[in-house]
């Protein structure tokens, strides 16, 4: 990806779709972005060093900055932005920041060249400006109209009695074909008298120019008028189509060319009425246009009035009700990505792999272990689930930012990775660390919730010592905080971790199952096999939580996931992905296997997979690296195959009960026997993770009872040209 030349950060916006019907050319996008300690940290005071690209990251677009401040290092500004917009694929430009040597482009008349005039009416004195320098007005009234906030970002409170603003006589202002757009506010009754908004007449029935009005006394929230007495008008009360105290969008368009005319609120086309016939705008040079009077007569605006427009074109019904949408909304339809440095260009990412198509005799391993062989000649197949004891004795990674690293942590030390997070984890030690701006990373992106937060084991205040950036998973210090801080502290923090948009925490295996394939395996839901992993999400209602670190292999990853809930992966007849709980009680519909059709059967264990103990460590102090242990002996090792090494597992645990319940579980499935048989016939039902009742008719138990024994498939080779069925078992 391509870089702006010059400037040290950016940040990618993406332009929600919810809201756009239809692609838009030359459309002016509102970027607004507030106390934002990113671009505060680095950008100019002035906000010349704030630039615009388009997706490829180098095509620069035109800008008006219309205000920018740098307050305690959080920068504020408003911004529009020229840009083509569509709803597939969604619209993506780059925010650049961080140029000492910056000088000012903002371009007004650019970005509003598809605009006669634009007036923001933000001023707390002088002129109205107009953003296209064509119109520029002037403020009139005993007193200047008070500044209040606005839908964005400031706008006037016309006081109903004298306060208005001239715009000029010039004729370009009656176009025969227009849209004219505002923002307005009522804070008093407009139930009696006409309250003009904008208006080119000098009386209501002029034969030239047009009027944008209330009409109270013939019970009209708004009327347009073209040349002489004619209009086009919403019915209704205007204090009902005008709520007191909530700002209200308005936008008429009309075409003298085939007299196509529509009045929107909030971006909505309202039903009309006409009066007369709406038929042409007739353009003077001579009149005086005005916003918030009309010429000699009928009443003048009041109360709030913000950012009016006027074009000469009818603009699109997707056009006004995204520019509606773009202003109204909190985040005004744009979604923002995280900063990105110069330094560290992220990769482009690979294009995603075409799906597989999997078919019943050509399988294709998705997990290593799972599709153990396959064969045309005899149509034999061998499926399996992986061995939980397998890689047991794997040592999970850690994270390798040190807390004697502290000193001079920084973002561009190599090697420092950021882990994420599943279900609840306390004590997580922050892992990348900006002293200089106070901020401290403990997760990889978005988390749900943060409880608690200690510096040295004392809690801080949050909202009042530091503040959580859910989406980046940090903590920013406060400036008391930061002032504090020294090389030697150190921060942890107690949190919810990974979350979907809809803020549900994925604490259950089965979700943390498919966000694991779905994020990192690139699978897609239709590979995976969701009715037996929904099963799995009932069988095993449990919460996990533990810490993922960047360099964990996925395998591992899942092995966790499998081991914390008694089940394995496997894959179905369609080469779907599942996960299947081991059952704790007998299944009702158990699959019965005779020992009399049984032959060959066999034991085997391989030496390495044999451990006289398992060790848990758990509870990790990581400043001088030691650990707490527990310790569950397996005394048929010992007592089968002489002495034998204890097998160690390192986790994230920091609980006692948790750590010895994993080394009884994993003491339990080390010491499970194991069987391979071959019965006569293909088992064209069963597959790996069925559990089956093995009967004792030929070999019954040490106290002379013909018993059943409960087995789960590990693997099943199905040999159709033998007609045979070869199956490993474990009991269950």
């Amino acid at each position: 990806m391509a870089w702006l030349t010059g400037y040290s950060h950016r940040k990618k916006i993406t332009v929600q779709t919810a809201n756009l019907d239809g692609s838009l050319s030359g459309f002016p996008l509102l970027v607004k972005f507030t106390a934002d300690a990113d671009i505060g940290a680095v950008c100019l005071a002035s906000g010349y060093d704030v630039r615009f690209a388009a997706s490829d990251g180098e095509t620069e677009l035109p800008f008006e900055r219309e205000s920018f401040a740098v307050a305690a290092g959080e920068a504020t500004g408003v911004f529009f932005v020229l840009s083509d917009i569509a709803p597939s694929p969604a619209t993506e430009i780059y925010v650049y920041y961080g140029n000492a040597s910056a000088t000012d482009a903002s371009d007004p008349a650019t970005v509003w060249a598809g605009y006669i005039s634009r007036w923001a009416l933000n001023e707390s004195s002088g002129a109205a400006i107009d953003s296209c320098g064509a119109n520029e007005g002037t403020y009139s009234g005993t007193s200047f109209p008070a500044q209040v906030a606005g839908p964005y970002n400031k706008a006037q409170n016309f006081n109903g009695t004298d306060n208005k603003v001239s715009i000029g006589t010039s004729a370009t202002l009656d176009p025969t074909e227009i849209t004219v757009s505002l923002w307005v506010q009522r804070k008093s009754s407009w139930n009696s008298g006409n309250k003009v908004f904008v208006s080119t007449k000098h009386t209501w029935d002029n034969d030239h120019g047009w009027l944008l009005s209330t009409l109270a006394g013939d019970t009209v929230p708004i009327a347009f008028f073209v040349t002489n007495p004619n209009k086009f008008v919403v019915d209704g009360i205007p204090d009902n189509f005008y709520p007191v105290d909530t700002w209200v969008h308005i936008a008429a368009t009309f075409k003298s060319s085939d007299n196509a005319r529509a009045i929107y609120k909030n971006g909505v086309a309202q039903s009309l009425t006409d009066g007369g016939t709406p038929d042409v705008i007739v353009s003077d040079a001579i009149t005086a246009k005005q916003i918030g009077k009309m010429g000699g007569e009928w009443d003048y605006a009041k109360d709030y009035m913000a950012e009016v427009r006027i074009a000469s074109v009818a603009k699109s019904a997707e056009w006004i009700k995204f520019e509606y949408h773009n202003i109204a909304e909190a985040d005004n339809e744009l979604t923002w990505g995280t900063e990105e440095d110069a330094e560290v260009i992220p990769p482009e990412p690979e294009p995603p792999a075409p799906a597989p198509v999997y078919a019943y005799a050509d399988f294709e391993a998705i997990n290593a272990g799972t599709v153990f062989s396959k064969g045309w000649r005899d149509q034999r197949f061998v499926l399996g689930l992986r061995d939980l004891r397998d890689g047991i004795n794997i040592k999970l990674p850690e994270d390798t930012y040190r807390i004697e690293d502290f000193p001079a942590m920084d973002d561009s030390l190599a090697g420092k990775v950021r882990p994420f997070a599943y279900g609840t984890i306390t004590n997580q030690v922050a892992n990348r660390i900006d002293a200089t701006y106070g901020r401290f990373e403990f997760h990889n992106g978005r988390c749900k919730s943060v409880a608690h937060v200690y510096k040295n084991a004392v809690e801080l205040a949050i909202d009042t010592d530091c503040f959580i950036d859910y989406q980046r998973g940090r903590v920013i210090l406060s400036a008391g905080a930061l002032a504090a801080w020294t090389d030697s502290d150190i921060m942890t923090v107690d949190f919810t971790g990974w979350c979907n948009t809809a803020d549900e925490a994925y604490t259950t295996a089965a979700d943390i199952f498919i966000d694991l394939h779905i994020r990192y395996a690139g699978l897609v839901i239709a590979e995976l096999a969701d009715d037996a992993i929904y099963k799995a999400k009932l069988d095993a209602t449990e919460a996990l939580a533990f810490v993922v670190d960047a360099q964990d292999d996925l395998q591992e990853i899942t092995r966790r996931v499998e081991r914390s809930i008694g089940a394995s992966s496997y894959q179905d007849g369609s080469g779907r992905l599942g996960l299947r709980v081991s059952p704790s009680t007998v299944p009702g519909n158990v699959v019965y296997i005779k020992n009399a059709h049984v032959f060959d059967m066999g034991s085997d264990i391989s030496l390495d997979a044999v451990y006289s103990a398992v060790v848990v460590k758990y509870n990790r102090n990581p400043q001088d690296d030691t650990w707490s242990t527990v310790t569950k002996a397996i005394t048929r090792a010992e007592w089968d195959y002489r002495k034998r090494p204890a097998l160690e597992v390192e986790t994230y645990l920091t609980s006692a009960a948790d750590a010895l319940a994993l080394a009884l579980e994993i003491a339990a499935r080390l010491e499970k026997p194991s069987v391979s048989f071959e019965v006569p016939g293909v088992l064209f039902g069963s597959y790996p993770g069925d559990v089956v009742y093995l009967t004792r008719d030929r070999y019954p138990s040490l106290s002379g009872v013909a018993a059943n024994v409960l087995m789960r498939i590990m693997k099943i080779d199905k040999a159709l040209g033998d007609n045979k069925t070869t199956i490993t078992a474990e009991e269950v």
